[in-house]
């Protein structure tokens, strides 16, 4: 839904790897690196907690109001088609994950 709000927009996202360059930078780097899980939980979703989120996220609020009452009223007769109804859950596994890096000289 992200992906189509930002398509219907006229925004194009192009997803910058900047936290997979950093990691990359930083292994290389590193005298020793590790990887913890702190947590994995499942949460379900639906598209209308993802309309209502975004109509009030930082970013999108800041665009003049008659835009976003338009992007969300389109983005939600299309997730109706494409999801089966506003109300259609679907589960999504997150993950708390941090990386450790040591140096020489620590």
């Amino acid at each position: 839904m992200r992906q189509h709000l930002l398509t219907l927009l006229g925004t194009r996202h192009e997803r910058q790897n900047t936290r997979e360059d950093a990691e990359r930078y930083l292994t290389s780097i590193a005298s020793a690196a590790s990887h913890l899980v702190g947590a994995i939980w499942r949460a379900e979703r639906s598209p209308r907690a993802f309309l209502d989120r975004h109509a009030t996220a930082a970013r999108f609020s800041q665009l003049p109001r008659a835009t976003r009452e338009d992007a969300l009223r389109t983005l939600a007769a299309w997730a109706q088609t494409q999801f089966g109804g506003l109300d259609a859950m679907f589960p999504e596994t997150h993950r708390f994950e941090m990386r450790v890096f040591r140096f020489s000289g620590e």
